[in-house]
């Protein structure tokens, strides 16, 4: 009797000898003996845990790569990637119960640690059907961006408070967007908030740093170059970016036409600036005064460059017409444009005085021809004399040349008329009353100079006297006159007209005998 048995089954999950035994009944007898291996199926599961603070931040469909060997009795029965994920664990089946797997992950997406649990071999064995699960997780740690904005230039102490400046930062993990940052928007505030720190962000994410509002900023420098690679620990990963500003200036030009202004006429205009939205300090706004002749530009600043200004003016002098080029507001360039150039023309009318003389009163007549009345015209414009009135001498002569006219004279300048000799009037009136504003362009002012000359006359009365006086009475007598210009009479010393003068006279006639009239003294 024989019994069969298989010492060496090579991992089969069961053995089946049929028949197990027999007996040998005859010579030469073949029995067939028949054993049937059987291998069980089994799987291997690879499942996926995210650990650690920066787990949230790892996307759920990231896909993690492990590399798979599985071996039964020597033999390689797998060999090859697989892919898993949160909750999409990756399987190799088809494989005998009793092999031996390895899980080797080759893509950790970044993670600072790995682990296998149970381990990372394991021998695929347990209850029908089997499927052994090795638990791969992975540890995230995070790390902080630090942003600082730092403002340089000329112009960076002219920015005002509160300018806002926006930076976005781009971030990925493993080549996918982290959530919040694909991108986030940072602002950076003067003067108070200019470093912002953000985060959490997984260990060795790649983040970018654009700004995306500068201010306009000549220049910005974002240090480190870009992109920066997120590191743990307590320390953030910094980046500093810089914006340089530069500053402008304006030049104000005054022109001036139509009259000739005297020096010291002053015009006064003011510069609004405001940048970023806000009053430029010391721009809100400037008084700049402009000054004939020497004073008639002006350079201000320093401005910041893209600032935008308005210039008004508030003194203009009574000008009939003010251009301002250009009219809108101007923008402020930098240093190498030169400056912004605004031109404030102011255009002035022309008027004229006419001064007349008049000759009044009964002594009037005696006034020989060919007097000469000397008057000053003295006049002032924006409290300045003005050229060639400071004063000017206008000269009267009598009988036919007795008005003059001068200018041309700025609209709005007062003038005074004086006479500076009276020429023996015993009254002299200028009307209307001193000083007088020109104030038309095409019709002169009018001054009036009297000058009032008083006249009187007298009677010659004969009287006779002694024991002897009847006899007389009623004689006539022949008396000559001789009257003399008084002193500061034109024409004088010398007779007055008509003298001397003979009269006959009857003594002790009453009234006596009339003299022509003579001027008074």
């Amino acid at each position: 009797k024989c019994s069969v048995g298989e010492s060496d089954s090579n991992g089969a999950s069961m053995v089946e000898i049929s028949p197990d035994s027999f007996v040998v009944e005859q010579p030469d007898q073949t029995v067939e003996v028949t054993v049937t291996n059987t291998y069980d199926p089994a799987a291997l599961r690879v499942l996926k845990v995210v650990d650690g603070p920066g787990s949230p931040l790892i996307p759920a469909d990231t896909v993690f790569t492990a590399q798979v060997t599985c071996t039964f009795e020597n033999q390689t029965t797998f060999d090859g990637e697989v892919q898993f994920g949160v909750g999409d664990p990756g399987l190799v089946t088809d494989q005998p119960v009793g092999a031996e797997c390895t899980v080797t992950e080759t893509d950790s997406q970044g993670a600072s640690n790995v682990t296998y649990t149970p381990g990372q071999t394991v021998t695929l064995t347990g209850d029908d059907p089997v499927s052994v699960d090795v638990t791969v997780t992975n540890t995230f740690p995070v790390g902080n961006l630090a942003l600082t904005k730092v403002v340089d230039g000329p112009g960076a102490g002219l920015l005002p408070d509160g300018t806002v400046f926006e930076a976005e930062v781009d971030c990925t993990f493993a080549g996918n967007p982290v959530a919040g940052f694909d991108p986030l928007l940072v602002q950076l505030t003067t003067p108070d908030a200019l470093t912002d720190v953000v985060g959490p962000l997984p260990v060795g994410s790649t983040c970018t740093v654009t700004e995306t509002v500068d201010n306009g900023a000549a220049m910005v420098e974002i240090d480190p170059p870009q992109p920066v690679t997120i590191v743990e620990g307590e320390t953030p990963v910094a980046v500093t970016l810089t914006n340089t500003f530069e500053t402008g200036e304006l030049t104000l030009t005054k022109s001036v036409t139509g009259a000739d202004l005297p020096d010291g006429t002053m015009f006064t205009v003011a510069v609004s600036c405001s940048y970023l939205g806000a009053p430029v300090a010391g721009f809100d706004p400037r008084t700049v005064d402009l000054v004939t002749p020497d004073q008639l530009s002006v350079t201000v600043g320093p401005l910041p460059v893209g600032a935008e200004c308005a210039v008004t003016e508030t003194e203009d002098q009574g000008a009939s017409d003010v251009v301002i080029d250009p009219a809108d507001p101007v923008s402020v360039v930098g240093p190498d444009q030169g400056p912004v150039e605004v031109t404030v023309t102011n255009t002035f009318q022309t008027g004229e005085l006419t001064v007349s003389k008049v000759l009044a009163g009964s002594g009037a007549q005696f006034v020989p021809d060919g007097t000469v009345y000397t008057v000053e015209v003295d006049c002032t414009f924006a409290g300045n004399p003005v050229a060639g009135f400071d004063p000017a001498t206008v000269n009267l002569t009598a009988p036919d040349d007795l008005s003059a006219t001068v200018g041309p004279l700025p609209l709005g300048a007062e003038c005074t008329v004086t006479e500076t000799d009276p020429q023996g009037a015993q009254a002299v009136a200028v009307t209307p009353d001193q000083p007088v504003t020109i104030t038309e362009a095409d019709t002169p002012v009018a001054v009036t100079v009297t000058n009032t000359y008083l006249a009187g006359s007298g009677e010659v009365v004969k009287v006779v006297d002694g024991p002897l006086a009847d006899l007389a009475v009623g004689s006539d007598f022949e008396v000559t006159v001789d009257c003399q210009l008084p002193a500061g009479f034109p024409g004088a010393p010398a007779p007055v007209p008509g003298y001397p003068l003979a009269l006959t006279v009857e003594a002790g006639a009453t009234p006596g005998v009339p003299g022509p009239v003579s001027p008074f003294g």
